[in-house]
């Protein structure tokens, strides 16, 4: 068999008529699956290598590819290069088809506006006898040649007009020519909000039911178009009972198709059912109200049923699979006022994941009031109030961007301090120099009354008295590092500035860097936890002077991908956890934004956010307390007294759940210093909220604890993420987000097309063994619906609103 026809095989095997003569290069139309030879939905184009092909029908939602197999293995690039290939012609042909659609609307909403004849006096307005409401119009239809003709408007969601439907005098139908069709329909009645709504097909069906209940009510056209409708209808209506209007197909020889269209409807949206019923015979709803009168249609209205309750009996009880931990809504209303309206308004525009953006105000505040104030949570239990914060994220989140924004104050105070040290500086270096020369001057004259045997007393008192006499070069402060090492840190904050902040946007630099290798590791991890804690420590250096680091004050803020974690992880084993190390910072993993971030535009002025940093201002202005060695002496703050209540009962709760086999254990390192960094950040809250002061309030506290019980969450799902093999992570990824899916649109499927584009797994490869997994855990199953593989999640898992 040549390629042609193996590639016009595969469209066949999918349903399609391709063309008899295909020719490589050229996209070729025919008619959809099941349409008219008129119809061009359906199209293809094989390759001009002959190797491979694309095809697709606009009609159905089909999409395929076709690759030549003889015999031949392709490389992982060869067919990486193939697949993309494909997705680049897919993607031109649905441009095109969105490009035909917007051509047809324009030419729908000209012949509506044209058309001006008495709808009610048409011959089938006048047979079927129900209002057909105004949205409908009466004109001629050229398409068809008709001198007249019934116009019915298509509308999206959006109320957006797409195409007409024309129906004559003897009832017979037409679309206009490229116009789209699915996901949209006729409305009669009000439906966005509405709390019930009914679907049917025909728009003299819908019409008759609408006029006997007064129900919000949609015309689909036609049972392919039913699922689509019924989505959009979801989305106006998100709450509402959806009725689907069966056609009663009775047939005693084949299936009742109308039934079986609605049914399947029903099970993506958790809908209903109502059949009428005419002795038996083959019927829909309009026949049903022509027949018996409006009563019958109600009464057949209350007796539909509950798809999804049919669906929950042919289900077993789900088996249980250890799931990830559930993302949890950050909780903004716990920012402190001021504090929450400088990040709603970043947030506004850089549109980052809110944790992220969070996180860099909170680094700020910790950096400007660290040095400033220790936190008391009992007698002679006293630290600092800095804070370590990590975000998980992969690169594009704009980490540095919410950073620049809010460490715009820090960044503008260490360059007036640099341009008034300036003068200092100046001097400084004239007078270091004159005092090198005179202790140069002295120690030769040391040296040639040594050589000459002569008492050197009263120069040895002289070199004594220049070395107290040394000139100090000026602090010049430096308060923010990224590319560092610890020991560089340590020098930095015991001799220049006792208070700084490691910020990163690239953390990588951080965890790979040559300071966190195996062999220094385990000394660098004690470094950063003791300026956590606020301890001392002694640096030795082999080649220059060993030195103190005591009542310095260190914050960090980094973002680090996943990949890079895990890296410094597998490398370091289990220092990072055992060592204490990640269970001081307060973790979050948000879920990114790229890709739903359009352009906005900036608010005007700032407001807030200069605001903001009118705040920091003033803090970072006030001069830090210092000890004659120039070490830091914060000032102490205590609780008030129901500040303490809640404190205590905050560490007791959390301390409850730290055993085995209790809720915290698995990361009982991080959660037994939740209730240590909800008094820091209750610190800062106070500061920045309240201004200086001797006592952290309960409201400063109780919003503190629950932005620190969140990101005790967080670490939970990071870190039972991290532990679990890659399979095992996929399969709880991929249930968590088909059930959020389920719920989130109230409906049961998915078909696995559409999972394939949107989920969480797009690769074939990572994604087939986990659906096989969840099926076997009785957790979902997969159906087909014609040629399309339809995902089914067990609806005891979605809730009472899918019959659970």
């Amino acid at each position: 068999m040549n390629r042609i026809n193996e590639f016009s095989l595969a469209m066949r095997e999918a349903g399609l008529q391709p063309p008899l003569s295909l020719t490589p290069g050229n996209v070729q139309r025919f008619p959809g699956k099941g349409k008219a030879k008129t119809n061009k939905a359906a199209w293809c184009r094989l390759f001009e290598d002959g190797r491979g092909g694309v095809f697709g029908d606009h009609s159905s939602g089909l999409r395929g590819n076709w690759q030549l197999n003889d015999g031949k293995e392709y490389s992982n690039e060869e067919q990486t290069a193939f697949h993309q290939r494909c997705e680049a012609e897919t993607k031109q042909r649905d441009i095109e088809k969105c490009e035909q659609h917007e051509k047809s609307a324009a030419k729908a909403k000209e012949i509506l506006n044209s058309a001006t004849g008495d709808v009610n006096t048409h011959p089938y307005a006048v047979l079927k006898k129900v209002p057909l409401g105004s949205r409908i119009k009466r004109g001629p239809w050229s398409q068809c040649g008709w001198d007249d003709a019934l116009l019915v408007p298509l509308y999206d969601k959006n109320q957006k007009l797409w195409t007409i439907q024309a129906i004559n005098g003897n009832g017979n139908k037409n679309f206009l020519k490229g116009g789209r069709k699915q996901g949209c329909f006729h409305p009669f009645g009000k439906i966005s909000g509405a709390t019930r709504v009914l679907i049917g097909e025909g728009v003299a069906t819908v019409a008759a039911v609408h006029a006997a209940t007064g129900t919000p009510a949609v015309a689909a056209m036609d049972s392919g178009n039913l699922e689509a409708v019924a989505l959009a209808v979801r989305e106006l209506a998100p709450n509402a009972e959806i009725i689907f209007l069966a056609d009663n197909d009775a047939s005693k020889d084949a299936e009742n198709v109308g039934v079986k269209a609605a049914t399947e409807a029903a099970k993506t949206v958790a809908g209903f059912v109502a059949v009428p019923e005419l002795n038996g015979d083959k019927c829909d709803f309009w026949d049903l109200w022509d027949k018996k009168g409006t009563e019958a249609v109600r009464d057949a209205l209350s007796k539909a049923i509950k798809i999804a309750e049919i669906a929950t009996s042919t289900w077993s009880e789900p088996k249980e699979i250890v799931r990830e931990k559930e993302i949890e809504p950050y909780p903004f209303d716990a920012l402190p006022r001021h504090l929450a309206s400088a990040v709603e308004e970043v947030e506004a525009f850089v549109q980052a994941p809110l944790p992220l953006i969070v996180s860099s105000a909170l680094a700020c505040l910790s950096l400007a009031i660290q040095g400033h104030c220790d936190v008391e949570r009992a007698q002679g239990f006293d630290g600092p109030c800095s804070l370590n914060l990590l975000v998980i994220a992969e690169s594009g989140e704009r980490k540095s961007t919410c950073d620049k924004f809010f460490m715009q104050a820090i960044d503008n105070y260490q360059k007036e301090k640099s341009k008034d040290n300036k003068p200092l500086l100046d001097q400084y270096l004239s007078q270091k120099d004159v005092w090198e020369a005179k202790h140069s001057a002295v120690k030769e004259k040391i040296k040639t009354l040594t050589k000459a045997n002569k008492a050197t007393e009263k120069e040895e008192a002289n070199l004594a008295q220049l070395q107290r006499e040394k000139p100090q070069a000026p602090k010049n402060p430096r308060l923010r590092y990224a590319d560092f090492t610890p020991e560089a840190l340590a020098l930095g904050l015991s001799q220049n500035w006792p208070s700084a902040a490691i910020i990163s946007s690239e953390a990588g630099t951080v965890f790979g860097s040559h300071g966190m290798g195996r062999e220094s590791l385990v000394r660098n991890l004690a470094l950063l936890n003791q300026l956590w804690d606020g301890g001392s420590l002694n640096i030795d250096r082999k080649t220059s002077e060993s030195f103190l680091v005591s009542n310095v004050r260190l914050s960090v803020a980094l973002q680090v991908q996943k990949s890079t974690l895990e890296e410094f992880f597998r490398q370091a084993g289990g220092l990072p956890r055992g060592t204490g190390f990640l269970a001081r910072f307060l973790i979050s993993a948000p879920t990114s934004t790229q890709g739903k971030r359009p352009f906005k535009e900036p608010p005007q002025g700032w407001p807030f956010l200069t605001k903001f940093h009118e705040q920091i201002t003033e803090i970072l202005n006030r001069p830090l307390p210092l000890n004659e060695d120039g070490s830091l002496k914060p000032k102490v703050l205590t609780f008030s007294r129901k500040a303490k209540i809640l404190w205590v009962a905050y560490h007791n709760a959390i301390e409850s759940m730290l055993g085995p086999d209790c809720e915290l254990y698995d990361v009982h390192d991080v959660a037994s210093k939740a209730a240590d960094n909800a008094a820091r950040l209750a610190c800062l809250f106070q500061i920045f909220e309240y201004g200086f002061s001797d006592q952290i309030c309960a409201d400063s506290f109780e919003r503190a604890s629950r932005i620190v019980a969140w990101h005790l969450n967080e670490s939970q799902r990071f870190f039972q993420t991290l532990t679990a093999s890659p399979e095992f992570s996929n399969t709880m990824k991929l249930d968590s987000w088909l059930v959020q899916y389920c719920i989130r649109n109230n409906q049961q499927c998915i078909k696995k097309r559409e999972l394939a584009q949107s989920g969480p797994l797009r690769i074939s490869a990572l994604l087939d063994p986990c659906l096989i997994e969840l099926t076997e855990l009785g957790r979902a199953r997969l159906t087909q619906d014609g040629l399309s593989t339809v995902i089914e999640v067990n609806p005891r898992l979605l809730g009472e609103s899918h019959g659970a």
